[in-house]
């Protein structure tokens, strides 16, 4: 009688501590797995309860967080959308680079100048899109080595056999951290 008496307490004692851990485990499963509507209720008044109440502090603390940047995602995305409309609204043709000479920005107009699409400029580096002897490409380099845009500049695009004049200008891109960024034309 005692031995059974014995099992059946340490069975009792035992499902009482594998019960809350087992909620506990299947609870950050279901966290991990992206349901953050998951709280711990727990009462054991030991150490497993303690871990279920800091894990809900946890998944509050993610839910905030993960709220924050899907705000920041939307008003990014919104203001992406508003930016590439202002540049294709643009009568004056815009290109920017980066400091690797990367062509990172252009402007529907920028690709009717150099009667290109922008899938073969975009992305691409302004040797492989301009060449070096082409004059935006010059005028482009000479502002990020200088360090100083040029203003009104005329320029001579030579397209199809014909002659394009144009009045450029470039500027130094200057990055949230106060350095050369880039250049646009």
């Amino acid at each position: 009688l005692a031995i059974f008496l014995g099992n059946l307490g340490s069975i009792f004692f035992a499902r009482r501590i594998t019960k809350p851990i087992s909620q506990l485990v299947g609870t950050t499963i279901s966290a991990a797995q992206g349901d953050l509507q998951q709280v711990i209720d727990i009462r054991t008044g030991d150490e497993i309860e303690e871990l279920g109440r800091n894990f809900n502090f946890m998944i509050e603390q993610i839910r905030r967080h993960r709220n924050e940047l899907e705000d920041r995602l939307r008003e990014i995305t919104s203001l992406k959308a508003y930016t590439d409309h202002v540049l294709a609204s643009m009568t004056n043709g815009l290109m920017t680079i980066d400091l690797e000479k990367r062509i990172v920005t252009v402007n529907e107009m920028a690709e009717r100048i150099m009667g290109r699409g922008k899938e073969g400029i975009a992305g691409f580096s302004m040797e492989q899109v301009l060449g070096e002897q082409h004059p935006l490409y010059k005028i482009l380099m000479e502002t990020l080595t200088q360090e100083k845009g040029i203003s009104h500049i005329e320029v001579e695009l030579k397209r199809d056999g014909e002659s394009l004049w144009l009045i450029a200008g470039t500027s130094l891109l200057i990055g949230g951290d106060g350095k050369a960024a880039g250049a646009l034309a």
